[in-house]
């Protein structure tokens, strides 16, 4: 069986100065289409909602509503947990093949609000529904659900996403849904992110539905997991930056695990290089992936790729411009960051720095946009967008939300 993963490495220049310099290194990694082996991959779930007292009314009413067609759409391959949690954890559906439906709808109808919020004790108990039945071939992933802060049991951030970043080296993968106003938004940016997952922002309880209706077709598209991506450079180079991600190791040795990818979804990740000293043969480092196809007997894989350019001092070669099709990916990139930067500046009261630098990083793109790329031009109108909501009204929780949201979108491309 084959799998068509692709791996490409491109830097901005084809050539340095035996100086050194900067460089950019554009990674992109392309998944096989859909269906190529014949079939998609059994789910592993766990839906874990919260129940607490603030979710009396349109929100549990919609994610009951919720539940119950995830019920009504898992396969007889997948398996299904659900895990509900105020101060208390309870499992009203432990993890199984979903037979009898309508009795288990039925079930799922009974959920009732309760008290506090104990987000750590609903999340490992999803955890531990899912991972007995985890394993390669199979997509396996928790989808998180709250309107609140956690208040009860765990609560430090730093110690959550550190769980989830240990359950995601197991293959359990982790996917956060914020309803309303009250909830940490960066924290479930931060746990679906170390989860490998996605982060909704659900404004309005009538879209709760719709939310989970959007991840399980993701999930069921799901083509290849576990994905770690490591850049090994030479002495002499350093990777000073990965742009939009929170890399791991030091800068000889740095590693990005990245989310799962659809079936024909293509990634890109911008690493920024500085060359102090490059070896007299041009080779700076090679890029390696590891990966798991998530197709029934799909093994471990991993696929590699060397980084070189030529060295010279040759003045006509040195002044060539830059390859567009890599500074098209960093002026994505460097867009991407500008929402979080804009939150950031708006949390200090800087509400015109916001403001500003959502255009800024609008007008890096513009002339993109201008040139027919479609996805420049998407991302120019939504940082101008909320460039406009910011200095027309407050800066309150609402917009805040969105603009994280926006944020972790455009970090996704997706």
């Amino acid at each position: 069986m084959t799998h068509s993963l692709t791996l490409c490495a491109q830097l901005d220049r084809t050539c340095i100065s035996p100086a050194g310099g900067v460089l950019y290194l554009l990674v992109t990694i392309t998944a096989p289409p859909a269906g190529d082996a014949g079939g998609r991959p059994p789910l592993n779930l766990a839906a874990v909602v919260d129940r607490s007292g603030s979710m009396h009314g349109a929100k549990l009413h919609f994610t009951k509503q919720a539940l119950r067609f995830l019920v009504d759409q898992v396969g007889h391959a997948d398996r299904l947990a659900v895990v509900t949690y105020d101060d208390e954890v309870t499992v009203p559906l432990p993890s199984q093949p979903v037979a009898q439906k309508d009795a288990l709808k039925a079930m799922l109808s009974g959920i009732a609000a309760g008290g506090s919020t104990n987000l750590s004790g609903g999340l490992a108990t999803g955890m531990q529904q899912i991972r007995s039945h985890a394993g390669p071939g199979v997509v396996s992933r928790v989808l998180l659900m709250t309107d609140g802060l956690a208040n009860v049991g765990v609560t430090e951030p730093e110690t959550l996403v550190g769980w989830a970043r240990a359950w995601r080296e197991k293959g359990l993968g982790l996917s956060t849904m914020g309803v309303g106003a009250d909830f940490n938004e960066d924290l479930l940016v931060a746990l679906a992110e170390a989860g490998g997952g996605n982060f909704h922002y659900i404004e309005d309880p009538d879209k709760i539905p719709e939310m989970f209706r959007r991840e399980l077709q993701g999930l069921l598209e799901v083509a290849v997991q576990g994905l770690q991506l490591r850049v090994e450079v030479e002495p002499g180079v350093a990777v000073t930056d990965v742009v939009g991600y929170r890399p791991q190791g030091n800068p000889q040795r740095v590693q990005v695990v990245l989310p799962d990818l659809y079936g024909g979804e293509a990634k890109s990740v911008l690493f920024r290089l500085a060359v102090a000293a490059p070896p007299a043969d041009g080779r700076l480092g090679r890029v390696v992936l590891g990966y798991l196809p998530a197709t029934p007997g799909g093994e471990p894989s991993t696929v590699s790729a060397e980084v070189a350019l030529s060295v010279t001092d040759d003045p006509a070669r040195l002044s060539e411009p830059p390859d567009e099709a890599v500074m098209r990916q960093v002026r994505l990139s460097q867009a991407s960051t500008a929402w979080d930067e804009a939150v950031e500046l708006a949390d200090r009261g800087d509400l015109q720095g916001a403001a500003l630098r959502l255009i800024q990083a609008a007008e890096d793109l513009e002339a993109q946009a201008a040139a027919g790329d479609a996805r420049a031009a998407e991302q120019a109108a939504s940082l101008r967008a909320q460039a406009e909501v910011i200095t027309a009204a407050p800066f309150d929780a609402t917009t805040r939300k969105q603009m994280r949201h926006q944020g972790f979108r455009s970090r996704r491309g997706r």
